[in-house]
């Protein structure tokens, strides 16, 4: 699927996630990520399968959910940008600190058809003051498959 975003075309993916939070008193919720999907159909099947799985049955349907990223996005974009995904093979620049003893913060800055661009996303959010007091090293770039689930077993909560 494509979209006009910004004046270029895009391909949008799909993020599947789920969350979790023990009460309200905590100020922290756990997040899951079920995959990165090129459609959105693909996005809620890999959630349905999810709320099948320990754990995840427990949540209710208000804590899943999808985001929509677009490829590519963060980036100077020109003539020689290459939006072609190869070998179903996305690259995610992701973040995460730990915020106490128990918990880590995170999450996806976006998704990239190739390393280097992800690479050159990551320079730039480099510069951002929360990347500067946490430290570089609480983002990095991982490569994962397209339209494949990241959870196929479930979770046991630990901290009840």
């Amino acid at each position: 699927m494509e979209i006009e975003r910004s004046g270029n075309m895009s391909k949008v993916i799909y993020e599947a996630l789920a969350k979790y939070k023990k009460n309200d008193k905590l100020p922290y919720t756990e997040y899951f990520s079920l995959g990165f999907f090129e459609t959105k159909d693909l996005a809620l099947e890999a959630i349905i399968l999810a709320k099948q799985l320990s754990g995840f049955r427990e949540l209710y349907d208000k804590n899943f959910y999808f985001e929509k990223l677009y490829l590519n996005e963060g980036i100077p974009r020109n003539s020689n940008t290459d939006d072609t995904i190869k070998d179903n093979k996305i690259f995610i620049l992701w973040y995460g600190y730990d915020i106490d003893s128990i918990y880590t913060v995170g999450g996806t800055l976006g998704v990239f058809s190739n390393y280097e661009y992800a690479e050159l996303a990551r320079e730039k959010y480099s510069a951002w003051d929360i990347f500067i007091v946490h430290g570089l090293e609480n983002f990095g770039i991982n490569k994962v498959t397209l339209n494949k689930r990241q959870w196929s077993d479930g979770f046991v909560k630990v901290y009840d």
